[in-house]
């Protein structure tokens, strides 16, 4: 018989080279290989599912992901169908991996089950090193055998002695060879580690401190000039973004005219931020309503960062570059009066406005039958602050189909005047001509009964 050939390694050491070429490379950003597909059997909503390759840390994920879309309007179809069938994503790195999964070891499971924010998301990782181990055992132990064949070849005697020897000596070979491997794999996930530390750790230690070495967020120095409250108004919902110094962010969303997933809970999310150059990273971790998505991670370029604004330009949904202007805001502190002169009663046009000490403030009209509102004031600065009951409303159903009907309403003014006589307000995004002119007054009228579960009664 013939002696038998030995396969080449060349496909074994292609892939080891890719491995290790996606290793280095998954140092620094992610890469994620999926197809895509949408079930729109459905006409009232969209199923958009996705599954694919993950190159993340030193890790190459399997990941699966559902989710649900319950409208089929444009935007929603848009976002849908965001790249349709097979497509490559490039993605940002999380922010503070465990220690498995800086090694390349991961299991994530996500499971939502609320028709109105369905999401399912399964993904196992195993580290690229091992592959790499894995595939380095073939072509060392071609290698090796190469080398054996040479010796053998230059060697003359042949006895049977020297054949038992021989044996002996290629099953030292394997083991060495598997030895090798090990070895080889082992160097190149720890060198990966550390070339990841080195290159990260700086960067993690800045945007990330242990809460157990820094000092209270009162008396620490903001790590960036975001560090803040922000708010921003989009049509009829107000968002209000606070950034905290030990890199977590949360948000509450207002003038939505649906209720949060969750009853008792607000519309309302949270997770971490960072800044990388100009780039300011959101990523979601928690989220009471369908305007966040837990486990997405959103970005924005930073325009600006002056004292009271901030100006970012992201991408929609559509792809269009948009320009977002926020101001920076101070918390409403009930009862909080800068300018003594405002509190009093004042009349408008048909209505009584009472500011009293303390921070209870009441809205009474003069027309017969209208309901008197009841909510609370704060004074800080130039700003003035009403946070009231809204109009009664009649109809139960109303009242119970949108949140907004019974909710507070806040509303802010900016003051341009007050002294003992009047005061003049100027509504907050409204034109600059248009001001409010209240005459103090000082006896109030007899207010009518209010209407039930108002801002002032919880």
């Amino acid at each position: 018989m013939g002696r038998k050939r030995k396969r080449s390694p060349a496909l074994a050491i292609l892939l080891l080279v890719i491995t290790l070429i996606l290793a280095v490379r998954s140092l620094w950003v992610g890469d994620f290989l999926r197809w895509q597909s949408v079930d729109d059997s459905d006409h009232r909503s969209l199923i958009r599912t996705s599954y694919g390759l993950r190159t993340a840390l030193l890790g190459l994920g399997f990941a699966y992901e559902q989710k649900i879309f319950l409208t089929r309007t444009p935007r929603d179809v848009d976002t849908a169908l965001e790249w349709p069938g097979l497509s490559l994503v490039r993605e940002e790195l999380p922010d503070h991996p465990s220690l498995a999964r800086r090694l390349g070891f991961g299991l994530k499971r996500t499971v939502d089950e609320r028709p109105e924010s369905f999401r399912n998301v399964v993904e196992l990782t195993i580290p690229l090193w091992a592959i790499a181990m894995l595939l380095a055992i073939g072509p060392a132990r071609w290698l090796i055998a190469r080398r054996a064949r040479a010796r053998a070849s230059s060697q003359q005697s042949a006895s049977d002695d020297a054949g038992a020897a021989g044996t002996s000596t290629m099953g030292r070979s394997r083991l060495k060879t598997a030895i090798i491997a090990l070895l080889l794999g082992v160097l190149i996930g720890a060198a990966a580690v550390g070339l990841y530390s080195w290159s990260r750790g700086s960067f993690v230690a800045t945007t990330a401190p242990s809460l157990a070495t820094t000092a209270p967020a009162a008396e620490q120095a903001p790590i960036h000039p975001i560090v803040g409250r922000w708010q921003i108004r989009i049509g009829a919902i107000r968002a209000k973004y606070q950034f905290a110094n030990d890199g977590s962010f949360l948000v509450q969303f207002t003038g939505l005219p649906t209720r949060p997933p969750a009853a008792t809970a607000a519309h309302d999310a949270g997770g971490t931020w960072r800044v990388k150059g100009k780039e300011l990273i959101l990523t979601n971790t928690w989220s009471n309503t369908p305007l966040v998505v837990v486990n997405e991670r959103e970005t924005a370029t930073i325009i600006s960062v002056e004292p009271d604004a901030l100006t970012l330009e992201h991408a929609d949904r559509k792809g269009q570059n948009e320009v977002l202007e926020f101001e920076r805001f101070e918390p409403f502190q009930k009862g909080r009066v800068d300018l003594p002169a405002t509190v009093g009663f004042w009349k408008l046009q048909g209505l009584t406005l009472a500011l009293k000490e303390g921070g209870d403030a009441t809205m009474t009209y003069d027309l017969a039958g209208v309901p008197a509102r009841l909510g609370a004031w704060s004074q800080a600065g130039r700003k003035l602050t009403l946070l009231m009951e809204p109009p009664y409303v009649k109809s139960a159903a109303r009242r119970a189909a949108d949140p907004r009907l019974i909710e507070p309403r806040e509303q802010s003014y900016d003051v341009r005047s007050v002294d003992d006589l009047r005061m003049i307000l100027h509504p907050e995004d409204s034109p600059p001509t248009e001001h409010h002119v209240y005459e103090r007054v000082t006896r109030h009228p007899k207010p009518p009964e209010s209407s039930s579960g108002g801002a002032g009664r919880r």
